[in-house]
């Protein structure tokens, strides 16, 4: 089971590139060009059933907190649907500035070691709660200890 089941932070490596060969026609590129492209090694895919994989992949932000020594960065992660079907499960890219290269003396083409932080999403939660402050009658969420359901 992934080690980001209760904590959603990982130590693991990054290694940044101004382009990814992808097949022998196409590279993967940032999206700007003041950017690299992060391959952060997850060590594992989150594929599995477990309740950590389930959030990371169903209520994670698009961007990861990095943490490098004393510095963190807010990255975005790199997702493009015509390029999604070639990159492996056991890794992410993430878009990298290259001031934060120059401002943590991170190298270029070599692992670095990093933390990773993966962002819950609020936004899922923040609409249930929206709609429940909605309801004329909460007894329909919250039924009386006391009374059957069915009979309500």
């Amino acid at each position: 089971m992934l080690n980001f089941s209760c904590r959603f932070e990982i130590e693991t490596t990054i290694t940044l590139y101004t382009k990814i060969r992808v097949d022998d026609y196409t590279d993967l590129t940032p999206p700007h060009n003041n950017c690299y492209l992060g391959c952060i090694d997850l060590q594992q895919a989150p594929i599995d059933d477990s309740v950590g994989s389930q959030i990371l992949l169903n209520h994670c932000n698009n961007e990861v907190s990095i943490y490098y020594g004393s510095y963190k960065w807010i990255a975005s992660i790199f997702s493009s649907k015509e390029y999604d079907q070639h990159i492996p499960p056991d890794v992410m890219y993430v878009v990298f500035r290259t001031e934060w290269v120059s401002e943590g003396g991170l190298q270029v083409g070599k692992r670095n070691q990093i933390r990773i932080d993966f962002n819950l999403n609020r936004k899922p939660f923040t609409n249930m709660r929206k709609a429940v402050q909605r309801l004329p009658d909460l007894r329909w969420v919250f039924p009386p200890v006391n009374k059957n359901p069915e009979m309500m």
